[in-house]
């Protein structure tokens, strides 16, 4: 074989070159893909939380109210057994309460506002509740 045979023998034919072109583009259309997922899990983490109530969840046991922190980290509530109640000295910042009692919660800031919130409910509030003290009547 001449030199002129040899690198012909070498050049990608039409197939080989069709091939390689979708190939190629099956990685950009996923790592496209991949970026609008990724963005949509940003966006949704980024909601801001409503004073809407919403359904209680599973972390306040029944026979509570409980008073969530924000921030990341803090696992568990400030829970507060029915029929009590608890003053704070400094208000306590509360993300969300969450009334998994029977009977309707009670809380108070310190500047006078209540906010009552229902059996089964939870409300998040944005920016935090200054709590100055929380309950539910037996």
């Amino acid at each position: 074989m001449d030199a002129h045979h040899e690198s012909r023998a070498h050049r990608p034919t039409l197939l080989d070159r069709s091939v390689r072109r979708r190939r190629s583009g099956v990685l950009p259309g996923a790592l496209a893909l991949a970026a609008a997922a990724a963005l949509l899990g940003t966006y949704a983490a980024a909601a801001p939380a409503s004073a809407a109530p919403v359904p209680a969840a599973d972390l306040c046991p029944a026979g509570n109210l409980c008073l969530y922190v924000g921030g990341i980290g803090v696992p568990e509530p400030l829970q507060i057994r029915q029929c009590q109640s608890r003053k704070f000295d400094q208000p306590f910042r509360a993300r969300k309460v969450e009334n998994n009692t029977r009977v309707n919660a009670r809380i108070s800031t310190g500047g006078g506002e209540t906010v009552m919130v229902q059996p089964g409910q939870a409300v998040n509030f944005a920016p935090d509740l200054r709590v100055a003290s929380a309950g539910t009547p037996c």
